[in-house]
């Protein structure tokens, strides 16, 4: 990538050069800061008759937090009830080389 000032260098002690712009030329890396394990499978859980006189307990359905994902060494754990989801910035690293 190559960019270019959109102002002029100006007034400058090397003659002649007043009315150049200045350029740059850089390479942008971008690098990731986190990997994602996925976790195994639970095997859901084999279902039991109740007794008799017995009612079946409901059991309300909790969603259960995306985990796995490791940003810089630290695990992001992503609560469904309340996502605290991560940005760009969170995920990737952008170094400029030559």
């Amino acid at each position: 990538m190559t960019i270019r000032t959109t102002g002029t260098v100006g007034d400058s002690v090397i003659p002649g050069t007043e009315s150049q712009h200045a350029t740059a030329t850089a390479e942008a890396l971008v690098e990731s800061r986190c990997s994602f394990e996925a976790p195994l499978p639970t095997p859901d859980p084999t279902p039991t008759e109740p007794s008799e006189g017995e009612e079946e307990p409901e059991e309300p359905e909790e969603p259960e937090p995306i985990v796995g994902l490791v940003c810089d060494g630290e695990p992001w754990v992503i609560d469904l009830e309340d996502p605290d989801l991560p940005d760009a910035a969170d995920l990737f690293r952008v170094r400029l080389s030559d």
